[in-house]
């Protein structure tokens, strides 16, 4: 994710052919490219019974800010901010998802399922208390 931010930083400011296309290629392989393998990543971090919910809900968030908010507020950037402070603000959005997964995301190599679920467990409920009412006399 940090490869592709800086390519696509970079690539906002070039003007050669060979290096639109180096950063061009850098800039798709790290940063688009990257979303098929972090679909993965994204999955195992919700527990068994979620998984799919949660895996759900991420592939329609980042298919709304991809699409909709892409296709107006990228256009209106160009137009506002020029092409170099555009790709900087894309590439800070990359880095913002990289800091998040670092900050928050857990290491989910050689877990098992069992194992990774029973990290978001609930915790036990407190026994039951059983309240009688007194029947002594005095």
């Amino acid at each position: 994710m940090l490869v592709g931010a800086l390519a696509i930083t970079l690539f906002g400011s070039l003007t050669s052919p060979a290096a639109v296309a180096l950063y061009g290629f850098a800039m798709t392989f790290f940063g688009v490219g990257l979303f098929g393998s972090i679909k993965v990543y994204w999955s195992e971090q919700y527990p068994t019974a979620l998984r799919g919910r949660g895996s759900g809900m991420i592939e329609s968030v980042g298919r709304f800010f991809g699409s909709v908010v892409g296709l107006s507020f990228v256009p209106l950037a160009f137009r506002e901010l020029g092409v170099a402070l555009t790709f900087t603000m894309l590439a800070a959005f990359l880095l913002i998802g990289a800091l998040a997964i670092a900050i928050f995301g857990k290491e989910t190599k050689d877990l098992s399922l069992e194992e990774i679920s029973s990290d978001y467990a609930a915790p036990a409920a407190p026994a039951a208390v059983h309240l009688t009412k007194s029947t002594s006399s005095r």
